[in-house]
């Protein structure tokens, strides 16, 4: 049975989340009764499918995991955990800013990525999914040839070809302000394609964005996935979206 650890990144600052109270992380900030970290904590850490799990930042919490000190970067802090924590044959790495997941979600990820057997796997959700569960949170879309989709906050990866992928994340992270480097890299026909998927949305298809991003990182079977679960897309990044979603929240568990 293949084995799984879990990386939690929460060090994100506090920014505009802070604001009486000092935060050494956006992650600590409350939602209810609950940081958003143990939000998501919670499910990850439970999952009978998850063997360990760690959160990476300048976070505190009562749950049995273990906390690793943040470095300067965001690829620092995935190099930090491949290298002092992971030990398992997949890495399920995700954001601390997805308060909506549970538990069944996060299993019904896993053994949709495990059926795949690819090095690398991303959910994305169909936005008539997202519309009609939560309509009151906005997302960004990607419209391809099989509808508008959005992208997950988590994913599964083989821990040795994960290994492997850190100077290339490296360099795509130091191109992310850069958009020329960025363009040549992904080269002139994935380009053209996505200009023309604005016009005609057949011009751009999940095939097409698996190949590409397999090339980009340097080879390996990378698959998305379409998820049903929109709770896996929906992350909380600016303060004035906390009290929507602790309505919604409150709003599940009077429901349960």
């Amino acid at each position: 049975m293949k084995t799984i650890d879990a990386v939690v990144l929460a060090g994100a600052p506090a920014g505009d989340f802070e604001d009486d109270v000092p935060l050494t992380s956006r992650a600590m900030a409350v939602l209810g009764s609950k940081t958003l970290l143990d939000l998501v904590l919670e499910p990850v850490s439970r999952n009978e499918n998850i063997q360990r799990t760690c959160a990476v930042g300048h976070v505190v919490t009562d749950l049995p995991v273990e906390i690793l000190e943040p470095e300067d970067t965001l690829v620092n802090n995935i190099r930090k955990a491949l290298s002092d924590f992971v030990s398992a044959d997949y890495v399920l790495l995700c954001t601390s800013d997805i308060p909506l997941i549970d538990s069944d979600h996060v299993t019904d990820f896993i053994n949709q990525a495990l059926e795949t057997d690819a090095d690398f796997v991303y959910p994305i959700c169909r936005r008539e999914v997202c519309d009609e569960l939560y309509p009151q949170l906005q997302r960004t879309y990607v419209k391809i040839a099989e509808g508008e989709f959005t992208g997950g906050n988590i994913m599964l990866v083989k821990t040795d070809y994960f290994a492997r992928l850190i100077p290339v994340i490296s360099r795509l992270y130091e191109f992310r302000k850069k958009p020329l480097k960025l363009a040549r890299l992904m080269g002139f026909q994935i380009i053209v394609r996505l200009i023309l998927s604005r016009i005609r949305s057949d011009f751009l298809d999940i095939g097409t964005i698996e190949k590409t991003a397999s090339r980009i990182l340097g080879g390996g079977v990378l698959r998305a996935v379409i998820t049903p679960h929109p709770e896996i897309c929906e992350d909380l990044d600016k303060k004035e979206e906390l009290a929507v979603f602790e309505a919604i929240l409150n709003d599940k568990a009077e429901n349960k």
